[in-house]
């Protein structure tokens, strides 16, 4: 029986040899050679797979079933060979194999890490940084150039005017401090309660915080306008609010300090930019109603404040006339300038310029006339035309020239690929810019005032303010030096985001990438990283913006060590302008 038993095994061994090796693709040489190290015995393998032997020893059987993979649980019971805590033959072949390749494979594998870590470093190292914010410089550039127009055309005009109608309300909000401003018989910023007078010092600054809070909620109101289409009636609920708003803003303003003119200022700009959305009959009605309310606002909360019925009429008189024509012409004027602009929302602040200028001068004409049957005085036709006309223009006129050539000379830099001694020339030449801006605005400012004095015949002692203003430029003056400043904004931006960066990506170039790069290649040549290169690819980027950083601040910083600069500038801009005088 047991015969038997051993016969049926031995059978069943050689079929499942057959399996195991066609399954595998073995030829019988093959196994022969793997398991009896001898490719002739494959008549012996040949010999067991057709049950031709006798016997086959458990020995046999384990060396064929480490060759073919097969466990001792899957052999005939017969057949299995005894256990122990050796390694089955099929692991003790691979732990063989293990052992061959394990001192090649470190030396293959840090190669080729050292190789990908090498390729990977050049692709990084292949553009500089200069190179990388060049792309990013035009593009910006280019952004730019949609929103505020082509340099030196109609479109960069108009935003220019409307955004220096905000830096005067700026620039007199940072000189209130300083007390009363008085240019000839206009005093734009007076007020009642200076320190010193034994009422609260905290009235003139709250003051300031309403404006800035009225104009935070203005913007909050009329943001909608351009951006989805709202109904009439939203449209003029909308308006409506900011009319109100506006006018109990600046009717108070009138009573603390800033003058209804000036402030209203803050309210224009994107009040004039929302009417623009609209067709032009509409904005006209819009912005006429709305002028209207705004001003009889501003004429009833600061008129009763004053003494006597008459010091009302006179403010409710002044509100409906200003608010009336202001409103209605800039409605019209910026609609039509609006739907000429190939691109709304970035036309919107040119649309409200135009429409804040055009309807200033036309304004200015009604007042003048309306100005023999009302209470309207010189002094506030005065300051109608120096806080809507003559300072905007004048500092328009050189924001329009600054931004043209700073647009300019920032496609030219990066696009002309000029290296550091090129960078170096144009940094002067923005220094250079700077200061002639800032002189040229003295000049127009001082001609813009004597031309109010010679045209509408309001005394306005340019003369007085401006020896005054560079004798003292950061206490008296303080208003014109802040307007100077403002026009030097798109040459400073030119010089921190165009020049700074330039020169700190040609700086990074010499100090670190050239030394990151031969580095690289003495690496790549033993096929071997080195670590050093890591450290001077980031070190780059630190390198990169910290000198960014340092070289863009540079001008406020040398500023504020030496304040005493702007003395001389306003004394030459003052020079230069009473001579033309």
């Amino acid at each position: 029986m047991a015969e038997k038993t051993e016969v049926e095994d031995f059978q069943a061994f050689g079929k499942l040899v057959r399996q195991r090796r066609q399954t595998l693709g073995l030829s019988q040489e093959a196994l022969a050679a793997d398991a009896l190290g001898n490719p002739d015995r494959k008549s012996f393998v040949s010999a067991i797979e057709n049950n031709r032997l006798k016997t086959i020893t458990p020995s046999t059987a384990q060396k064929l079933s480490g060759a073919l993979g097969l466990s001792v649980e899957d052999v005939p019971a017969s057949l299995r060979w005894p256990l122990s805590d050796a390694p089955s033959p099929i692991e003790a072949r691979l732990r063989a194999l293990e052992a061959q390749q394990a001192g090649q494979a470190p030396a293959l594998d840090d190669k080729a890490i050292a190789r990908f870590l090498n390729r990977h470093t050049a692709a990084v190292l292949d553009r500089s940084m200069s190179d990388i914010f060049r792309d990013r410089l035009i593009a910006g550039l280019d952004v730019l150039r949609v929103w505020t127009g082509a340099p030196f055309s109609l479109q960069s005009l108009m935003t220019c005017y409307a955004l220096s109608m905000l830096y005067l309300v700026a620039a007199g909000l940072l000189s209130f401090s300083q007390g009363d401003i008085t240019i000839g018989s206009i005093r734009p910023f007076y007020s009642k309660f200076w320190i010193g007078t034994g009422v609260s010092p905290f009235l003139p600054h709250a003051n300031v915080t309403l404006l800035l809070l009225a104009m935070v909620f203005c913007i909050r109101l009329v943001r909608p306008f351009g951006l989805r289409s709202l109904s009439e009636k939203q449209t003029a609920a909308r308006l409506a609010g900011v009319a109100l708003i506006a006018g109990i803003s600046c009717g108070l303003a009138d009573y603390i300090g800033t003058q209804t003119m000036i402030a209203a200022a803050l309210f224009s700009v994107p009040c004039v930019a929302a009417i623009s959305t609209l067709r032009p009959r509409r904005a006209a009605f819009y912005g006429a109603a709305g002028g209207v309310a705004f001003g009889l606002m501003a004429a009833i909360s600061s008129g009763l404040t004053d003494d006597g019925f008459l010091g009302f009429l006179r403010s409710l008189c002044e509100g409906f006339i200003i608010g009336g024509l202001v409103g209605g012409c800039a409605g019209l004027v910026s609609s039509l300038i609006a739907g000429s602009m190939p691109h709304l929302r970035a036309g919107q602040l040119a649309a409200a310029g135009g429409g804040i200028g055009f309807g200033a001068l036309i304004s200015l004409a009604g007042i003048v006339v309306a100005n023999q049957f009302s209470a309207i005085t010189d002094g506030m036709i005065g300051l109608f035309a120096l806080s809507w006309l003559a300072l905007p223009l004048s500092n328009a006129a050189l924001d329009y020239l600054s931004l043209g050539v700073s647009h300019s000379i920032g496609l030219h830099v990066a696009r002309s690929g000029e290296r550091l001694p090129g960078i170096a020339l144009f940094m002067l030449l923005d220094l250079v810019l700077a200061i002639i801006f800032m002189v040229l605005t003295v000049v127009l400012i001082g001609l813009a005032l004597q031309a109010l004095d010679l045209g509408l015949g309001v005394e306005m002692q340019s003369a007085d303010f401006l020896t005054q203003s560079a004798a003292d430029p950061w206490g008296r003056g303080l208003w014109l030096t802040a307007m100077a400043l403002t026009t030097v904004l798109w040459t400073l931006l030119h010089f921190g985001f165009v020049v700074a960066p330039l020169a700190a990506g040609a700086l990074t170039r010499v100090t670190v990438e050239r030394f990151a790069v031969k580095r690289l290649e003495q690496s790549d040549s033993d096929d071997r990283f080195d670590a050093t290169i890591g450290t001077l690819v980031t070190m780059r980027f630190v390198m990169f913006y910290g000198a960014w950083l340092v070289l863009a601040v540079s001008p406020v910083l040398l500023l504020a060590a030496s304040p005493q600069i702007m003395r001389p500038i306003l004394s030459l801009g003052a020079a230069f302008a009473l001579r033309l005088m």
